[in-house]
């Protein structure tokens, strides 16, 4: 009986194990969080003027939009913030419903040579919430009624997210290719030093 009862056990354990790793592996575009981000390359641009740069970005942007800057952390490399964007929908019938707005959080890392951004988590938050966008193309999540003007104003948001931070990320890559004043001293001290001579 304990052997049989251990046998059991132990195909109940491998058929879990298995099923969790196929079920992680590959999750479905309606459960991908949209995320627009990019790897800039910069070539031999040390990490402490790509941090200058994108600190000196983010004190002007953060003028205007006081959240998008939450924590500067120079020793990873990292900013991180939250934005939003206003939201209304020019689909009829329960416009004033989904009227709000739409959370984001917003992320640069910089690295010798490179730096990346990813802006991601984007929430809708009204009387109406839509929840997270995905890569879905149609509304993911379950509907009370009228699927089809769910997927409408889906596709709204998303091209929204779109269109609206498109400028706040180009105005990022131009600032990122305007040098500091420490640049040059920056790469002095970087070809002197034992690693960055070889």
């Amino acid at each position: 009986m304990r052997k049989s009862f251990t046998i059991f056990f132990l195909l109940l354990s491998c058929y879990r194990v298995a099923a969790q790793t196929a079920a992680s592996s590959e999750a479905p575009a309606a459960h991908r969080k949209l995320t627009l981000s990019d790897t800039i390359p910069m070539d031999d641009t040390p990490r402490d003027e790509l941090y200058s740069r994108a600190w000196r970005w983010f004190s002007d942007a953060s003028r205007n939009v006081p959240s998008l800057l939450e924590e500067a952390n120079r020793r990873y490399g990292r900013f991180t913030g939250t934005a939003s964007l206003p939201f209304s929908t020019r689909q009829g019938g329960g416009s004033e419903y989904v009227k709000g707005r739409i959370y984001f959080n917003f992320t640069v890392r910089v690295e010798d040579g490179f730096y990346t951004y990813e802006l991601t988590d984007f929430t809708h938050v009204a009387r109406l919430p839509f929840n997270t966008l995905t890569t879905h193309d149609r509304y993911p999540y379950r509907t009370v009624a009228d699927e089809d003007w769910h997927s409408q104003v889906w596709q709204e948001m998303k091209a929204k997210v779109n269109v609206e931070l498109k400028p706040m990320v180009e105005s990022l890559k131009a600032a990122m290719r305007i040098q500091t004043e420490k640049l040059e001293e920056y790469k002095a001290i970087r070809a002197s030093s034992p690693e960055g001579g070889e």
